[in-house]
C-alpha cells in the first residue's frame, strides 16, 4: 500500500521543516564555497604550493569537500534522513 501524506503535494511543509531545510542549505553552500577558495588558494599561490604544511590543508579541503559532495548532498546525511527533507511527506 501507498501511504497517502505521500500522495499529498497539495500542502505546504511545516516552518520548522523549511526553517531546518534553510539553515542546512546555507550550511552546505558556505562549506562548498569555503573548501573551494581554500583548494584554489593553494593552487594559484605559488607561496603556499612552496610550503609543505599546505600540503595537508590542501588534502583536508579535497577530502572535506569530496566527502560533502558525495554524502550530504545526497540525501544519507542523517539529517536529512531524520527529517525526510525533500521528500513529499515532509517532516515527521
Amino acid at each position: 500500500m501507498i501511504d497517502e501524506t505521500l500522495l499529498n503535494f497539495t500542502t505546504a511543509p511545516p516552518p520548522t521543516t523549511v526553517i531546518l531545510a534553510s539553515v542546512l542549505l546555507i550550511l552546505i553552500l558556505s562549506c562548498f564555497i569555503g573548501n573551494l577558495f581554500v583548494i584554489l588558494a593553494i593552487i594559484m599561490e605559488r607561496d603556499l604550493r612552496g610550503r609543505p604544511q599546505y600540503y595537508l590543508i590542501f588534502s583536508l579541503a579535497v577530502a572535506d569537500l569530496l566527502w560533502q559532495l558525495l554524502w550530504i548532498d545526497t540525501g544519507r546525511s542523517p539529517i536529512f534522513v531524520m527529517y525526510k527533507i525533500g521528500h513529499p511527506g515532509g517532516s515527521r
